[in-house]
């Protein structure tokens, strides 16, 4: 755990994002080196090319840190979170997800309840959608999750109401597999639940599947930590299945985190696409989503799933099979 202290110490300076993070753990290997013996000349190399302001910062919080460290906070912390059942998962342990280590600003640390699958051989895809989904966007969410899991793929979702529960729904009646094949990806700390009204999901899917968060326990909710969560959700799996969303929202996050990532992106026609929840899917028909206040043009590669009606195990397979030459175990 005493090393574990120096990785959250780090992690907390202002100014060090999970980039910076990565390239000043590439360069010097060991958080507590960084934290009490590098110099400001050789840190000032090593983040050439960042912000003056972020570079100021950086070497401010750690000198700061020197002259007043909080490894007996710090300690305290994580033995809370540790008598609550959560591991703490470093980014260059064999156990950290391998998918999730590819992308440039994957988190340092991952905090988890339950048991994720095995890094190397599992396939995750997340299903992903609006909070206010149409009975055909659940019955939808609900069902190709459930034949996902069925067929040994991982759900990732957000455990955020509407689609995110129903993808999580699906994947926890998938029958006798162990562990659940599930993973909620929250924006707090897992001493909180997000949303309240979804308090007995969550610890369902910390018993049968796997709970996680970048954060440390005692972190709120916020709008930014939402918004760069879904970055977590994309990454961590192959493909993202997008069942309903307006033309703004969370949702539309997640899908341009996906293409950065080069992530396998499939939708199905709407059921209705005269309704709110289908207006997000019809720009993704015609390659675009409208991302921070702008219209963008998707790069990578999006698949059209073929609807027959209640056919959820033929979707299930479609998305398996376009999926299967971007599993963890590359």
């Amino acid at each position: 755990m005493k090393s574990t202290i120096y990785w959250e110490a780090l992690n907390e300076i202002k100014g060090v994002t999970p980039f910076i993070f990565r390239r000043l753990l590439n360069h010097f290997e060991d958080p507590h080196y960084i934290l009490y013996e590098v110099n400001e000349h050789e840190l000032s190399e090593v983040l050439d090319g960042t912000k003056k302001s972020q570079k100021r910062k950086i070497v401010e919080g750690i000198q700061e840190y020197r002259e007043n460290p909080r490894e007996d906070s710090l300690d305290k912390r994580l033995s809370m979170a540790k008598s609550r059942g959560i591991r703490v998962i470093k980014i260059n342990t064999k156990d950290y997800p391998a998918n999730l280590r590819e992308i440039p600003d994957a988190p340092p640390l991952l905090y988890v309840l339950g048991r994720i699958p095995h890094p190397k051989t599992w396939r995750a895809v997340a299903v992903v959608g609006t909070r206010n989904p149409t009975e055909y966007g659940k019955e939808f969410s609900e069902g190709i999750s459930r034949e996902i899991a069925r067929r040994g793929g991982v759900v990732v979702s957000g455990l955020a109401k509407g689609i995110d529960t129903f993808a999580h729904k699906g994947a926890l009646e998938s029958g006798r597999v162990r562990p659940k094949p599930t993973v909620a990806v929250v924006a707090n700390g897992l001493d909180k639940v997000y949303p309240h009204e979804n308090k007995e999901l969550f610890w369902e899917i910390a018993a049968k599947g796997a709970v996680i968060s970048e954060h440390p326990i005692g972190t709120s909710v916020s709008a930014a930590n939402l918004v760069a969560r879904n970055r977590i959700t994309s990454g961590i799996s192959v493909g993202i299945i997008v069942v309903e969303t307006g033309k703004r929202g969370g949702t539309t996050h997640t899908i341009h985190y996906a293409d950065v990532q080069k992530r396998e992106i499939f939708y199905a026609k709407p059921k209705d696409v005269r309704v709110e929840q289908a207006e997000g899917i019809l720009f993704l028909h015609n390659g675009k989503v409208f991302h921070g206040n702008k219209m963008h043009k998707i790069s990578t590669e999006m698949h059209k799933i073929p609807i027959t009606e209640g056919l959820f195990g033929s979707y299930a397979d479609f998305v398996i099979s376009k999926c299967e030459d971007k599993g963890a175990s590359k």
